[in-house]
């Protein structure tokens, strides 16, 4: 049997001592800002721009019912697995949407590269080069759901080393993306930087 998940206890005392930061249109959370927005459009039920500790147990408590499917008041390995990859798929749908600004059902390098966090537009090029998988010089949604597979954390990594954007990964960049990002060449454990591939 599954218990539901407990709440960080770290989690609750930052939103009881840092609501600001919870707060929409506040802080500047850098990489993350994507990720809170996120997290307060789930959690934040009466739209205060804040998060409490009774909505998160709330709206967990909610996540759980609709995950039990057969209503037996426990989770099985495959109805935890089934909401997950139900949650997934939303999840890519949305963020798909939230890029293709013109809503054509295909993203241009424009629109991929405008939602990339990385400064660096290089990386994103060729981040959707790897991704583009048909050249058609565009992104469909399943090219898009891949970039969140090994496949795509793999072609994130590879980007991130290929500085020049030549497609090849030369000694030098190997050795100064060893030196200068903290050990992101292979082995050195760092790739997607803990965010998701290419922070999508």
């Amino acid at each position: 049997m599954l218990k539901q998940p407990a709440i960080p206890f770290t989690l609750i005392i930052s939103l009881a001592l840092s609501a600001p930061v919870f707060a929409r249109g506040g802080h500047e959370m850098g990489r993350n800002s994507q990720q809170l927005d996120e997290f307060i459009a789930q959690y934040d039920s009466n739209q205060d721009g804040t998060v409490t500790a009774e909505e998160i147990q709330a709206a967990r408590a909610a996540e759980f019912q609709q995950a039990d499917t057969n209503t037996n008041g426990t989770l099985e390995l495959q109805e935890l697995q089934a909401d997950m990859e139900s949650k997934q798929a939303q999840h890519q749908a949305t963020r798909f949407a939230q890029i293709d600004t013109d809503g054509n059902g295909q993203l241009s390098v424009e629109e991929f590269q405008n939602a990339h966090p990385e400064p660096n537009t290089g990386i994103a090029a060729t981040l959707f080069g790897l991704a583009d998988q048909d050249k058609n010089g565009a992104l469909s949604p399943e090219e898009f759901a891949v970039l969140r597979s090994p496949e795509g954390q793999m072609w994130h990594h590879f980007a991130q080393l290929d500085s020049d954007g030549d497609g090849v990964i030369s000694e030098a960049e190997y050795t100064a993306a060893k030196m200068d990002g903290g050990g992101r060449g292979p082995g050195g454990g760092h790739g997607m930087g803990g965010h998701g591939p290419g922070g999508f």
